[in-house]
């Protein structure tokens, strides 16, 4: 029989925020089906259960081996989902139904209840990120770094994203600038005025965190909580 530590998960709920009031649903749809997509390509060596819609085009969830790439993977569901907005709780603990099966919707267990219960206070925040990994400190310093992050990304207007996702998927100023067809002083002026650079360097020191967290859980140096 498995322990309830050889059962423990970590579960990642997503929410699109105001889904109700979207106008253009097939877009909503199209881009949460991409947003899976890519999300098993690109993490899934992180993965226990693919990410998969799991209420009508509004929610999607996934069980996690880890949450060290946490950001990166919300990170992507925000460039998919643009200019929609989605919320996210990643909670760890124990599933006591299906373990194993690496099918999403057959889960279940206190995790699944104690992320549910989460993700209905952080509708009522406003917010978009909570965490519950079993270290209070860690859970709220995280949290408030990647809620600054997701809510500085979803305020860029539309030319502002345009250039900061050019400058992110070409690597450079030039690159950006020549797929975008302005000239590099323009792409510099866009990245300046959205504080590019800082927030940079915040998005680092949260994989930075969030890898070394990991390692120490997996050699079993800290424990999660249950």
């Amino acid at each position: 029989m498995s322990t309830s530590a050889e059962r423990t998960v970590i579960v990642l709920l997503g929410d699109v925020e105001n889904s109700r009031h979207v106008a253009d649903r097939e877009a909503l749809a199209a881009g949460l089906e991409r947003a899976c997509g890519r999300l098993n390509d690109e993490f899934a060596g992180e993965l226990m259960a693919p990410v998969s819609i799991i209420k009508g085009i509004d929610e999607v969830g996934a069980a996690l081996t880890s949450f060290r790439r946490i950001y990166d993977m919300l990170a992507v569901v925000g460039a998919e989902l643009r200019p929609e907005r989605m919320r996210f709780v990643v909670a760890a603990g124990e599933v006591d139904t299906a373990f194993g099966t690496r099918e999403f919707a057959r889960m279940d267990g206190p995790v699944f209840h104690r992320a549910a219960g989460m993700m209905g206070e952080l509708k009522s925040s406003r917010l978009l990120f909570a965490m519950s990994v079993g270290d209070p400190l860690l859970d709220e310093a995280v949290a408030g770094a990647v809620n600054m992050l997701l809510l500085a990304r979803a305020a860029l207007t539309e030319r502002q994203w345009e250039v900061v996702r050019a400058y992110e998927l070409h690597g450079s100023q030039v690159a950006a600038a020549s797929v975008l067809g302005v000239s590099q002083q323009a792409v510099s002026h866009v990245l300046v005025g959205t504080e590019f650079r800082q927030l940079r360097q915040v998005e680092a020191s949260v994989r930075a965190v969030m890898e070394e967290y990991s390692g120490r859980e997996e050699s079993g140096t800290h424990d999660v909580a249950r």
